[in-house]
């Protein structure tokens, strides 16, 4: 490996340790936690008790009792490693579920393996899906505390314009009702003005559907690289 890529390697392993620390230090500030001084992101957050507890001070911390809501996850993790892994497991995947019913897109979130699996576990998803759920409780559930710096930058808000297209061109879709009769022929859909029309606007959908997912890649990779661009998957934290 040449002594620049170990160099870009090294910058960016720096990067992510600081963005990473950065964004603990977010999470821990908003529950008004000191934690137990670990400073590495993927071990504090494996279990999902933090993100679980950061999420819920999101939502409710503004809102009046009758309007404040939670989800079930175990804040204690013991029992033997399998059991530990499935109480995780099932703690991210609660705070996930409540996220997306409470208006996160389901294009932002991660899954619980990014956040439990110590194989495939994928710290940069999980920070890029805080970054959205901070924008998202400043937004919607009116947050008005302080806020992740990434979650301000316009990448992420060009990444909302883009599901919001997305949601709307699949319901667009879904509202053709394009249905020709099963025993019509080949000629007789030619010579079908209703269905040429509708196929028609289905074709350009579906080419406006592709451009627009294209569009949402590119942003995805962008905003990956804003917490690690190339990072080294060994990256030492």
């Amino acid at each position: 490996m040449s002594s620049i890529t170990l160099s870009r390697n090294n910058r960016n392993a720096e990067l992510y340790l600081a963005r990473s620390r950065v964004l603990l230090r977010w999470m821990r500030d908003v529950l008004g936690d000191e934690g137990d001084g670990q400073k590495n992101f993927a071990t504090v957050i494996q279990n999902g008790v933090l993100l679980c507890r950061v999420v819920q001070k999101l939502f409710n911390a503004n809102k009046p009792a009758d309007q404040q809501a939670n989800f079930p996850f175990r804040a204690e993790i013991s029992g033997n490693p399998a059991q530990q892994t499935q109480y995780s497991r099932d703690n991210v995947a609660s705070c996930l579920k409540f996220a997306r019913e409470h208006g996160v897109p389901g294009d932002f979130l991660c899954v619980p393996d990014d956040v439990v699996d110590a194989e495939r576990r994928n710290p940069i998803a999980v920070m890029g899906c805080l970054f959205a759920i901070a924008r998202i409780a400043q937004n919607q559930w009116g947050w008005t505390g302080l806020l992740p710096p990434a979650s301000r930058d316009p990448i992420l808000a060009d990444l909302f314009k883009i599901s919001a297209n997305l949601k709307k061109l699949v319901a667009d879709m879904g509202a053709i009702d394009f249905n020709p009769p099963e025993d019509i022929s080949a000629e007789g859909l030619v010579a079908c003005k209703d269905c040429v029309l509708l196929q028609s606007k289905v074709d350009v959908l579906t080419k406006k559907l592709a451009e627009v997912e294209a569009e949402r890649d590119q942003l995805r990779a962008k905003m990956a690289a804003l917490a690690a661009p190339e990072a080294p998957a060994a990256a030492t934290l």
